[in-house]
């Protein structure tokens, strides 16, 4: 898969998480049954097994954990400074401390934390990518290691939901963050597998065929509605078995239309959406307390009805929610590097003076 068609997949994938949150009607499947799945399987598909362990240490370290526990910090202070001017409560009473603030992402998928909520992503993303990538360098060298990594991918993304456990069992931070890892590091596995087993490329050579199979398979396990599977605190209504077959299969026609796409003018803007998708996941939902602080102060939305997700539910304001959901993480990304320039030039200056 050609590195332009891999970011155009996750440019859909990120459309799809924000057009998700503002509750946007999909003709089809919901978002939220393959979008987290789709990152997951295509952070695989670009691992690879020449990176040396220093390089991925710190690429895990500064991209992904540093960046969460930054964004935790700033959105601390952020709300407690919204609950002050406008009196909507975006700390709950289990994160009223910068502690707990940052714990609550690890051990409750991030709800008590409303703005920073997706942060979870980052640090399941984290866990899942060192778990797959452990794993891809202790079995390539080994003959049928391919497979194996295969059968560990299944395996893990089993684990994924029985440690999310049945509906109505008690879930603590333990397994919550268990249920992350496996589920993350299984799709990981299943992603890099596909590449390096030849699977993806007969996909996009006959991305047609599969394309109509895949959408066959995803009315079919919809209209079915098997049951549920639970991971990590959230509830998924198409049972195990359906969870991973409409995820999968939805994941197969993404990367079809990415192989269409790439060849069309769409492909650039959805590229630079797939570029950007880490800051579009981590201050999405900012973009959407603006909408909702407007709301408040023009008196359409009570300060005590707002939560993370919850908004104005009238479809003429669906433009606003995703013109800033957008707007917000690409403005601050286009102006990190100008900040961290200047910081650094004024780093040096004063070790030069």
């Amino acid at each position: 898969m050609e590195k332009n068609a891999l970011e155009v997949a996750r440019g859909i994938g990120i459309a799809s998480v924000v057009l998700g949150h503002i509750h946007v009607p999909f003709p089809a499947v919901p978002p939220q049954m393959y979008h987290m799945a789709l990152f997951f399987f295509l952070g695989g598909v670009g691992i690879s097994a020449s990176r040396d362990w220093g390089e991925t240490g710190r690429y895990l370290l500064f991209r992904f954990i540093w960046f969460a526990l930054a964004i935790n910090a700033a959105y601390f202070i952020i709300a407690y400074a919204i609950d002050a001017v406008w009196g909507v409560n975006y700390l709950t009473s289990k994160a009223r401390t910068l502690g707990a603030f940052t714990t609550k992402i690890v051990t409750a998928n991030g709800h008590h934390v409303k703005l920073a909520l997706t942060n979870w992503f980052l640090v399941a993303y984290c866990a899942g990518y060192a778990v797959a990538f452990i794993l891809v360098k202790g079995m390539t060298k080994l003959r049928s290691g391919l497979w194996v990594l295969l059968l560990l991918g299944i395996a893990l993304c089993i684990a994924g939901v029985e440690l999310g456990g049945p509906k109505g069992m008690p879930r603590d931070w333990v397994r919550n963050q268990l249920s992350h890892l496996t589920a993350a590091g299984g799709l990981m596995l299943l992603g890099y597998a596909s590449v390096h087993l030849g699977w993806l490329s007969r996909i996009t050579a006959s991305s047609k065929a599969f394309f109509i199979a895949s959408t066959i398979l995803v009315a079919t396990w919809t209209m079915l509605k098997p049951g549920t599977a639970i991971m990590a605190w959230s509830t998924y209504p198409a049972g195990f078995f359906g969870f991973y077959a409409i995820a999968l299969s939805a994941i197969t026609m993404i990367i079809c239309i990415s192989a269409w796409a790439v060849k069309l003018p769409i492909a650039q803007p959805l590229a630079y959406l797939g570029k950007n998708s880490k800051w579009i996941m981590a201050h999405h939902i900012a973009g959407f307390a603006i909408v909702n602080l407007i709301l408040v102060s023009a008196g359409y939305l009570l300060p005590e009805k707002v939560s993370a997700l919850t908004f104005y539910n009238t479809a003429y304001l669906w433009p606003a929610y995703t013109l800033i959901g957008f707007g917000l993480p690409l403005t601050l990304s286009a102006l990190w590097p100008l900040l961290r320039g200047r910081f650094r030039r004024a780093k040096v200056s004063v070790s030069a003076a």
